[in-house]
């Protein structure tokens, strides 16, 4: 039998042996996908929360979670909060919960938005919905119960019968260190997209590349102070807004 002494002296050696963070360089992969802003999916689980669940709650007051994630951030209107999504790009950091849930975080530290759950939790949410809870987008693989503020919906990410040839060999579409944009498009064109998807006829942009943490903390260095600046502007806010 291992003694814990002896357990905690090979944690030690290998922890010693590691590398130093900043000399990472990772395969990360390149994706960019269609968002559909307030879209109907996520209105209708807003719609369903207040009529069966909790038609007080602060965040659901006008029909979606849109206005009280704009309020809770400090922004200026739902412009703004879609700009803040647009102009990062979001490292998964890992993957978990249901099938294919990827936990995206902002890589320019401007853009770190953050916002409470629902409670209790919502129960359901349409597939492909996005969505934030604290301080991380997530997005849905499959139709679910969910506590994340809603604010648009993207194309599948998850496809376990491997209907698309991006998910023949693997059924979750973004891995842990993937790098994720957002382009925005109308619903129609994200519900044409959806069923692209499906017909096998969709063209995921996914592209191949690396991550040097080197480089990365060099880039968002000259960024640090203005994001301190947002970061206090934004916890102002914060304490001025209702929590659900």
């Amino acid at each position: 039998m291992l003694s814990q002494r002896a357990l905690v002296a090979a944690l030690d050696e290998l922890h010693e042996a590691q590398r130093p963070v900043r000399s990472l360089v990772l395969a990360s992969r390149n994706i960019t996908l269609p968002i559909a802003f307030d879209d109907s999916a996520s209105r209708e689980a807003v719609r369903r929360y207040a009529a069966t669940t909790r038609p007080d709650a602060p965040n659901v007051r006008h029909g979606s979670n849109i206005d009280y994630l704009v309020e809770y951030n400090g922004l200026d209107d739902p412009r703004a909060f879609y700009d803040v999504v647009l102009g990062t790009a979001w490292w998964n950091a890992y993957t978990g919960f249901f099938p294919g849930l990827p936990f995206l975080y902002p890589l320019d530290p401007r853009h770190a938005i953050t916002a409470p759950r629902y409670n209790p939790t919502r129960s359901w949410t349409a597939a492909g919905t996005v969505g934030i809870g604290g301080p991380c987008v997530a997005i849905y693989p499959v139709e679910s119960v969910g506590s994340y503020q809603l604010f648009g919906r993207t194309v599948p990410v998850y496809d376990h019968l491997g209907r698309h040839a991006a998910f023949r060999d693997d059924p979750l579409l973004i891995r842990p260190g993937d790098r994720v944009r957002f382009h925005e498009v109308t619903e129609q064109q994200l519900l044409n997209d959806r069923r692209e998807v499906l017909e096998n006829r969709y063209s995921y942009d996914i592209r191949d590349d690396r991550f040097a943490v080197a480089e990365h903390l060099d880039q968002i260095a000259p960024l640090v102070e203005p994001a301190q600046r947002l970061r206090t502007a934004r916890e102002q806010a914060r304490q001025r807004t209702a929590v659900p």
